[in-house]
């Protein structure tokens, strides 16, 4: 996750200078920063699926792609197996879809 992180500040820091010297910002910025922000929800979302039989997965889920479409949540939360749906975060992951379903 350092990666994408250092990416949006790189990003951030080439559009805050455009700013300081009044300069226009690249017109591929905004682009850039949408394309890592889809590349660190995929890259998330690979990661939980992949260890779904340790308690990361639903930590992953409910730290970093919280906000992500339902239905990826729902299917990180699906492919858990029992004992980790059972842990702390499994719970907290299964309670969360749960109220996003009645919010929607």
């Amino acid at each position: 996750m350092s990666r994408f992180s250092e990416g949006q500040l790189a990003l951030t820091e080439e559009k805050l200078r455009a700013l300081q010297f009044n300069k226009a910002t690249p017109a591929d910025n905004d682009a850039k920063s949408d394309n890592l922000i889809k590349r660190k929800y995929l890259f998330a979302i690979n990661f939980a699926l992949t260890n779904k039989d340790k308690e990361i997965a639903p930590y992953i889920a409910l730290s970093e792609v919280y906000d992500a479409n339902i239905k990826y949540l729902d299917t990180i939360n699906n492919a858990l197996t029992p004992k980790v749906a059972k842990s702390k975060y499994g719970k907290m992951l299964s309670e969360y879809i749960a109220k996003r379903k009645k919010a929607e």
